[in-house]
């Protein structure tokens, strides 16, 4: 990765955007096909991450409304470094 000298916070933050689809196989809806498009961002700092993204129905199936999820995520390893990574039974 290479710094292109991006100020605080946008040095951290990474763009994404998933995909998720499936088909039904059965159950009346055999052949049908739906989907979301999750444009997003997360910032990444040393102890945590928090993230958010856009929900986006990509097919006539899965509906009309759109929305959002946010998530957050701590380092425990980094948060407690003495604590993790060490063997549960024995030496």
């Amino acid at each position: 990765m290479k710094d292109i000298g991006l100020p605080d916070p946008f040095r951290w933050m990474i763009p994404l955007v998933e995909a998720s689809f499936s088909t039904a196989l059965n159950r009346g809806q055999g052949g049908r096909t739906v989907g979301t498009i999750q444009p997003g961002v997360i910032w990444s700092g040393p102890y945590f991450q928090i993230g958010a993204e856009a929900i986006i129905p990509a097919t006539r199936q899965t509906g009309h409304g759109y929305g959002a999820i946010v998530q957050l995520h701590f380092y425990l390893d980094d948060i407690l470094p003495n604590s993790f990574g060490r063997p549960l039974f024995g030496d």
